[in-house]
């Protein structure tokens, strides 16, 4: 699907970046973009062809952190100042989105340098058909995220995952995320929105994600855990969602394949796939061509079955009325069947194939207390 946009030429300063490189992957769907680079391989001699006629120019380049506290001022605050001496002498209104800090009120190098950085872009572009945009980020997590340098996310997601130890030196301190794509989704807005100007510096992305590194740490315990237990937490809470996005970003080539437990016996095999709290679980049989499975009944847990490959016939009575209801259902022209609560019931193959079927109930296997009861159909 390709989109298109009012604003046709944008230049991207530290494309190569966590934020770059997500907003780039995101601009590219718009058609009718001319969309120019700038990172650490680009020349600074071809700054001024590249910055040259922008309608947007994004600067996210910069560093977080460093072993040379020079680096704030030589790359933070020095190279600011040149792509924005050059914008400046734009004969056209230009978009200017920069990327700035929290930190910026902070006592620390890498805050200073971002409100110095913040300081020399409104100066320089004071009485300019510059239109700048200042964004104080808190923490961005998401895809494409470096660990040990972009956030904590990034670092806690990549040693959880590799059993590396995680440190926390304070539990509860409460950390302030935005995840990327909604920062991304905020940028673009510009880009739609052409003719919008205001007097505001300072902009922010929302919503913003308030986690105390103590229960940060517990959710992505909790996902690395689930690959055993197949039970994926609740997604109502958006953070959740996107922890577990972020999370899997950062698996290995040999880890997103994993095993489950495939149980065989004499009528096929069976196997649990997936499982939550909030909506139970899926799991998958094959059974052999005139083989049943079920003659029980469930006093509170429901179930659906779907047959989608070979021929079924799904029976079942009622305990106490003896009433009995039968489908023939097929993978070739796939249908569900509810099973209620208080029927007996059973699936049998009859076709000459194996049956392939997924089946869903509404809460969780409890082998303590698993609701099943043995009961012939007919």
């Amino acid at each position: 699907m390709s989109y298109s946009t009012s604003l046709s030429t944008i230049c991207v300063i530290g494309s190569d970046g966590f934020i770059g490189k997500n907003l780039c992957h995101h601009l590219y769907i718009y058609e009718g973009l001319n969309i120019r680079l700038i990172n650490k391989e680009t020349d600074p001699n071809e700054y001024e062809k590249l910055l040259y006629n922008c309608d947007v120019v994004f600067h996210f380049a910069g560093v977080n952190r460093t072993e040379n506290i020079q680096d704030f001022q030589n790359i933070n605050v020095k190279l600011t100042k040149t792509v924005a001496s050059i914008v400046s002498e734009s004969k056209k209104p230009v978009k200017f989105i920069y990327t700035s800090s929290v930190q910026a009120t902070l006592d620390n190098a890498y805050g200073k340098s971002k409100l110095e950085s913040e300081t020399e872009l409104k100066k320089i572009f004071a009485n300019t058909l510059v239109d700048l945009k200042i964004y104080r980020l808190p923490g961005v997590f998401g895809k494409w995220s470096r660990p040990n340098y972009n956030t904590v996310v990034a670092t806690f997601c990549f040693n959880i995952i590799n059993d590396i130890n995680i440190k926390m030196d304070d539990p509860n301190k409460l950390l302030s995320l935005v995840y990327i794509d909604d920062v991304v989704d905020e940028f673009v807005r510009h880009i739609h929105n052409s003719n919008e100007r205001s007097n505001e510096d300072e902009y922010s992305v929302k919503p913003i994600h308030n986690i105390t590194m103590e229960r940060l740490v517990d959710i992505l315990y909790t996902f690395k855990k689930s690959k055993l237990s197949l039970e994926v937490p609740s997604f109502k809470d958006p953070i959740i969602k996107k922890l577990y996005s972020t999370y899997i970003s950062f698996f290995a080539k040999d880890q997103f394949l994993y095993k489950l437990d495939l149980k065989k016996d004499d009528r096929g095999c069976l196997f649990e796939w997936i499982k939550s709290a909030d909506f139970g679980q899926v799991f998958i049989s094959r059974t052999l061509p005139g083989i049943t499975r079920g003659n029980h009944f469930h006093r509170t847990k429901s179930e659906k079955f779907l047959v989608i490959e070979g021929k079924a016939e799904i029976c079942f009575r009622h305990i106490v009325s003896n009433d009995m209801m039968c489908y023939v259902v097929d993978g070739e022209k796939p249908e569900v069947v509810d099973i209620p609560t208080g029927y007996a019931h059973y699936i049998k193959n009859i076709g000459n194939s194996i049956l392939i079927t997924l089946f869903w109930a509404n809460e969780i296997f409890d082998s303590s207390n698993p609701d099943t009861f043995p009961k012939i159909v007919k």
